[in-house]
């Protein structure tokens, strides 16, 4: 586990806020560069195109990175996989998960009704798991407004 103190200003940081009110705060870029590396599982993972819908409306994703990140498809055919993170629980007979990276790249595969993902066992993406970080509610976290962001890849 991080905690919040450790980590520069302007990290990265994904936030998994529940409606019971407990938050997840995991370093998600962090996460991402150690997929890269380690090079966990990659799965054919079915997409919820109705959830995907909600993305824009809750503010999870920006127009203007869904364009660059088309582009992007234009130039190099594909889009890395997303992160799926165990959390341990289950409901309607499988395991919970939460989308930890990739709002925009599940957004663009919402019509293709599946896409590639990693999806981590709560050990492996626990020690990116962010400790200190003030509680949000889900009605907080969706009037945040999203800033451009610095993505690598």
């Amino acid at each position: 586990m991080i905690n919040i103190k450790d980590l520069p200003i302007g990290e990265p940081i994904y936030t998994y806020a529940s409606e019971d009110g407990s938050n997840i705060h995991i370093a998600a870029e962090r996460l991402r560069i150690w997929c890269q590396r380690t090079k966990p599982e990659i799965f054919l993972a079915p997409v919820d195109e109705q959830l995907a819908e909600t993305f824009i409306r809750d503010n999870l994703i920006s127009t203007e990175r869904l364009f660059s990140l088309t582009l992007q498809i234009l130039q190099d055919g594909q889009l890395e996989p997303v992160i799926f993170c165990k959390t341990g629980t289950t409901s309607h007979g499988g395991d919970d998960v939460i989308l930890a990276d990739g709002h925009h790249r599940y957004y663009l595969q919402r019509k293709a009704g599946h896409l590639l993902a990693h999806i981590l066992e709560k050990h492996e993406w626990e020690p990116f798991r962010i400790d200190g970080h003030p509680t949000i509610t889900q009605e907080q976290l969706i009037n945040i407004p999203i800033h451009k962001r610095e993505y690598w890849g």
